[in-house]
Order: structure tokens, then C-alpha cells, then sequence
């Protein structure tokens, strides 16, 4: 059990760490999740599915956790990670160097 939650949860940082692992999906800008399946992305205010950020983080047009801090954010992503079998210091330290990358915490 423990390995396939692993695996989920490479795959989910695949898009995070793409640079290391040498994946090629476009990549959640808020969150760094594989945007690889048309129910992964989140909805703009029309509907329509954003190009930017998955479902975890933007529906309607709007951040599900808006206010939040880039921390706040590195915080949530490591104790997903952990949850998903990841060491607590190698989560912190991938969320750490990739979210600060994204296009939501650089604006």
C-alpha cells in the first residue's frame, strides 16, 4: 500500500519536479499538480477549463484558497506529501524550490 501511495504521489509531483525527473505535462501554477486529464483542470468564470491551475485550486475563476500565503502553500503541499508516504524533509525541500517558480506566487 504504502508504495502505490507513493507512486500517486511522484505522479503528482512529477509536474513539480520536472526538471529533475524529466516529466513533460503542463503543471498546476499554483500548486505545481500534472495537468494531464481534462477533469485535472480547474473552471474560469465562464466555465471554461483554465490552462493554468487544476481543480484543487481554481474554480469559477477563483483561488479555492485565496488569501493564502506562498508558506501557508508550501505548509498545505508538504503535509499532502506526507500523507502520501513522502519524508517530511524531502517534501518541504521540492515544495520549498518549486512553488515559489509558479506563475500565482511570482505575480
Amino acid at each position: 500500500m504504502r508504495a502505490t501511495s507513493l507512486m500517486i504521489f511522484q505522479s503528482y509531483i512529477c509536474g513539480m519536479s520536472k526538471f529533475i525527473i524529466g516529466c513533460g505535462n503542463m503543471d498546476c501554477q499554483s500548486c505545481g499538480m500534472p495537468l494531464r486529464k481534462e477533469e485535472d483542470f480547474g473552471t474560469n468564470t465562464d466555465g471554461s477549463k483554465s490552462n493554468e491551475y487544476c481543480f484543487h485550486c481554481f474554480q469559477n475563476g477563483r483561488f479555492l484558497d485565496e488569501g493564502i500565503t506562498l508558506q501557508q502553500k508550501i505548509d498545505k503541499n508538504v503535509r499532502f506529501a506526507v500523507q502520501m508516504g513522502m519524508p517530511e524533509a524531502e517534501a518541504r525541500k521540492m515544495a520549498s524550490s518549486v512553488l515559489p517558480k509558479l506563475k500565482r506566487w511570482k505575480e
